[in-house]
């Protein structure tokens, strides 16, 4: 049994709106808001787990683990139609898992990917996946594995690009352990002066209000090489056949 220390994070994200707009929906803006913070904080630990950056900044957090430090990186778009295409990229990034004495579980994947994967067809022209693959879902089943579809695993979010990487594929259930500290916390105020991109923000001056919302994470790999990565052809730092790529080493 090893024994893994884990810095904490915090994110936060802050909304804004006058007074009067709440007046005007008194029952349903505040909950919307918070609704959107939730998600947000999300985004920054998808981003902090599987980038090792902050959202915000787009730098790397200092110490942090992340997937993308896996050498298993498969291109998507290397395996011919004859052999296999798509699949058997995606196939031999789940072998090279196994390979390692881990177990798959499953997939997360950019959007972008179910296009990708409802196209595929055999040499004869029919498609690969069934007739039921709904592409307006953000879940499903990927060669019977479940897989969530999100903009976070290309990145995508706040100050950072997309990063090519189209899935990721392992050992979720086992290798990550993520936790919070406390439970997320909202605070409210009409008084308090905000920064909105480097712009000062004087609530009480202009009759507005802010919401606040802040989450304090860690998390651990027990390695990160129980995934597979897989990137769009051509996408830097994409290697074919699960040699060792992606980004280098862990954050500074």
């Amino acid at each position: 049994i090893r024994v893994k220390e884990a810095d904490p994070v915090k994110v936060a994200a802050i909304m804004y709106w006058s007074e009067e707009a709440r007046k005007a929906n008194p029952g349903n803006m505040v909950n919307y808001f918070k609704q959107q913070l939730v998600k947000a904080v999300q985004k920054a630990v998808d981003t902090a787990i599987i980038h090792g950056k902050d959202a915000l900044t787009g730098k790397p957090i200092p110490g942090a683990e992340y997937i993308m430090q896996s050498t298993n990186t498969f291109e998507l778009g290397t395996a011919s139609q004859k052999q296999g295409g798509l699949y058997k990229d995606i196939i031999d990034g789940a072998a090279a898992v196994s390979k390692k004495n881990h177990s798959f579980d499953g997939f997360i994947a950019d959007e972008s990917l179910k296009f990708s994967l409802a196209s595929a067809t055999d040499l004869q022209g029919r498609p690969i996946q069934s007739s039921t693959f709904d592409l307006s879902q953000n879940f499903g089943n990927l060669m019977g594995y479940p897989v969530a579809y999100s903009r976070t695993v290309a990145g995508n979010v706040g100050a950072i690009p997309d990063t090519g990487v189209r899935a990721i594929g392992g050992n979720f259930a086992d290798n990550i352990k993520l936790g919070f500290v406390d439970d997320i916390q909202f605070k409210i105020t009409n008084e308090a002066p905000i920064n909105d991109g480097g712009v000062q923000v004087d609530l009480w001056q202009h009759n507005l209000e802010a919401i606040l919302v802040e989450a304090t994470f860690a998390w651990a790999f027990s390695e990160p090489d129980a995934f597979a990565v897989y990137t769009e052809k051509g996408a830097s730092g994409s290697t074919s056949g699960g040699n060792t790529g992606g980004e280098s080493g862990a954050a500074a």
